[in-house]
């Protein structure tokens, strides 16, 4: 079956088929948080990450690869070695920073520079996790890249595409193999066929796919950052003589500026810019000393069915350099990305924006952590500091009807104009809580105040008993801090709570006095996700239905806002987000699926908080078939043919504290995993038929067979 998630926080996200795609543009308010995503996926690696990549300067990329190298996990780096690099008519300009920023940070000795001849470049940005899945897109791995610049980057789950990319990395790690990389397979990842292209080459096979796409085309949507290869030039040209062809642009004007400087082609081949059908993006000419607000891009969208995406500029040089590139084919996935270039076209098409601040170029890794905060005599005024070129993605925790702030409105900015008066009102063993002064807010800080504490120990076992790591990041994500205390602000317009990273440990919180300790305690949940890190996903189905769950266990009062969500998802039809992890956490339906799911685990099953939270797993069906091991469908399943037991029609009955198990007089036992298939184990659990996993028709007839036996033996006969 195929999944979508349909594109979403101003053109932001997509993902069909496990596939995702993540759409960057801080001028046209297009936020997916690269930098969060990207130092996820590094992150869940389990044995082996190998990365490519033209410019690594951003330092919350740098600490997550730091963190894979340090837990023993194969890490392996190739990045450009050459020199600083002004633009021109090869690629994107690059300042000099990535090593020593390696340097600075030890990983090094992990890495390998490839230094091309020329003009020529390391101009890949991939990479290869477990020999699973694949990152990959326009984006450099730094401030400009990954925050301030127009880029795609996509997420694949794919062992075939993997293994190309796998070859190509390891042709840059043997430069005498990388000329004749071989040509990658196509593959499909559900109703998506995608196949992967590399440079450099004995020919000029990306450059001919794309001019013959080109040609092809009765509908072309192009977003480059520069266009300077002849052929491309040429396969272009007859839109210019054709005012109704169906042709839209959006380029970088300081991109194309350094193509016409040095290029020594006929001027008309260049007529796009001066066509009103292709936008200019304002951004900042090159740089050494700035982070670049390149529009960044380079795609092409062919007849609203195939999409061209990469690292490649459609450049004289390219085929050169080492690039990769994906020509996917899918109307559903070419409909995203159309979406996000119609939200460039129309903003800068209209000219309304204006250039972003510039940021000062980051160099090295800021390696300095604060202390915890002392226990002040006097009430601490909270200031929050907000760093130029950083907009962390809020995780939030919200129930329908609440709230006054559009989830794509909540930003680190506006709260920190909000909250930079907040008043200290208590300091506990693991918590500063502050207060905006109210009547409802000092009573909200009082009620976290009270068992905050008790909270945080009670949480901590779940996980395992484990420690929230030193450094973790504070509300900027980029500025590393110590774990604890935890800073706990108040927001009247929450509607729930919200912190601004799974990790991160500024929690903002509705200041309503009953259910302000429940605001806490759920994303606190979500700080221990991000520090366990096996398969809770803060801002996915597991790790939103996981912290509303131990949420309302601590404090039962937010379990009344949880039961309409549970009614509502069955009312929608009761998708399965079981099997499934790709929703966010903004799903209605999603979170209403999961902690039912949760407490069919809990109450049915019977494995307690700490089994089900220590098994983990990369979906709700995976937690399931760690701790029955069975199948995640037969999960699903048997969950919702229990529930189907209290419906009546689309009306699901649930009690007021959401949690409706267990229904029925028996669990159902599930059948064993076979005990030589190196499954998951059905061990930890806490007692219970269902849970332990035990069958007990086996059980009962190997007790028949050992009576009589040994009533055979009482009566002196060996017979049976």
């Amino acid at each position: 079956m195929t999944e979508k998630t349909g594109v979403s926080h101003g053109e932001s996200s997509y993902t069909l088929d496990g596939l995702s795609v993540f759409f960057q543009s801080r001028r046209a308010d297009v936020d997916a948080d690269l930098p969060q995503r990207l130092a996820e996926f590094i992150l869940a690696t389990k044995d082996s990450l190998d990365c490519a990549i033209y410019d690594l300067r951003h330092p919350l990329i740098l600490q997550a690869l730091m963190q894979v190298a340090q837990q023993g996990k194969r890490l392996r780096i190739a990045f450009d070695g050459g020199k600083a690099h002004s633009g021109g008519l090869s690629a994107d300009p690059k300042p000099d920073g990535t090593q020593q920023a390696l340097e600075n940070t030890g990983l090094i000795r992990y890495a390998t520079p490839v230094h091309e001849h020329g003009r020529h470049l390391m101009h890949d940005k991939f990479l290869i996790r477990d020999g699973q899945a694949l990152w990959t897109g326009s984006a450099n791995f730094t401030v400009g890249g990954l925050e301030l610049q127009d880029n795609n980057c996509l997420i694949i789950p794919s062992r075939e595409l993997a293994a190309s990319y796998e070859d190509a990395f390891m042709g840059l790690l043997d430069g005498a193999t990388r000329r004749t990389l071989p040509l990658g397979q196509a593959t499909t990842v559900g109703a998506i066929t995608l196949m992967p292209f590399f440079a450099p080459a004995a020919n000029e096979r990306i450059e001919d796919s794309v001019i013959a796409a080109i040609k092809r085309a009765r509908r072309l949507r192009v977003m480059a950052f520069l266009i300077s290869d002849p052929g491309i030039l040429s396969a272009l040209a007859p839109f210019a003589n054709d005012p109704q062809a169906d042709i839209r642009g959006v380029i970088d004007p300081n991109g194309m500026d350094d193509v016409l400087r040095y290029t020594h082609q006929d001027p008309a081949l260049f007529w796009f810019m001066k066509d009103p059908r292709v936008a200019q993006a304002p951004s900042h000419p090159y740089s050494p000393a700035h982070e670049q607000d390149f529009m960044h891009n380079k795609v092409i969208i062919v007849d609203d069915s195939l999409v061209i995406t990469g690292s490649y500029n459609f450049s004289e040089n390219a085929e050169a350099n080492d690039e990769n590139v994906l020509a996917i084919q899918s109307p559903a996935l070419a409909a995203a990305y159309t979406a996000y270039f119609d939200r460039l076209y129309a903003d800068y098409q209209g000219g309304h924006l204006t250039r972003l601040p510039e940021v000062a170029f980051v160099a090295g890794f800021p390696g300095a952590t604060s202390g915890p905060v002392a226990q002040a005599s006097q009430p601490e005024v909270y200031h929050m500091t907000f760093p130029q070129g950083s907009l962390p993605r809020p995780h939030v925790l919200k129930f329908p009807g609440r709230g006054a702030i559009p989830y794509d409105q909540i930003t680190l900015p506006k709260s920190r104009a909000s909250f930079g008066g907040e008043q200290q009102y208590a300091q506990t063993q693991y918590a500063i809580i502050y207060t905006d002064g109210s009547q409802q807010g000092n009573a909200s800080a009082q009620a976290v105040q009270s068992n905050f504490d008790a909270d945080y120990q009670v949480i901590q076992n779940y996980f395992g008993g484990i420690a929230l790591p030193p450094g973790q990041q504070g509300d900027d994500q980029t500025t590393p801090r110590t774990a604890l205390p935890i800073q706990i602000l108040e927001d009247s317009q929450a509607g729930g709570a919200y912190h601004f990273g799974c990790n991160a440990t500024d929690l903002y919180i509705e200041p309503t006095p009953n259910l302000a300790e429940g605001f806490a305690i759920a994303e606190l949940v979500e700080v221990f996700e991000s520090a366990i890190n096996n398969g809770w996903q803060c801002g996915q189905t597991n790790g939103e239905a996981l912290s509303r769950v131990l949420a309302a266990d601590r404090s039962p009062a937010l379990a009344q806002l949880q039961t309409p969500v549970g009614q509502q998802w069955w009312a929608d039809g009761n998708a399965d987000y079981v099997t499934n992890n790709n929703a966010t956490d903004q799903d209605n339906d999603s979170n209403g699926c999961g902690p039912l799911f949760l407490y069919y685990l809990h109450s049915q099953l019977h494995f307690d908080w700490r089994t089900i939270v220590t098994a983990g797993g990369s979906s709700l069906g995976d937690t399931y078939q760690k701790l029955t091991g069975n199948s995640p469908q037969q999960g699903f399943q048997d969950f919702l043919s229990r529930l189907a037991t209290i419906a009546n029609g689309t009306t699901l009955n649930l009690p007021a504290n959401g949690n409706p198990f267990p229904i029925g007089q028996t669990t159902t036992p599930p059948t064993p995993a076979p005990t030589n298939t190196g499954g998951s184990s059905n061990g930890g659990s806490s007692g219970g038929s269902g849970g332990a996993g035990v069958n007990w028709l086996v059980v009962g007839i190997i007790a028949v067979i050992i009576v009589l036996i040994v009533i055979g033996i009482l009566l002196g006969t060996h017979t049976i």
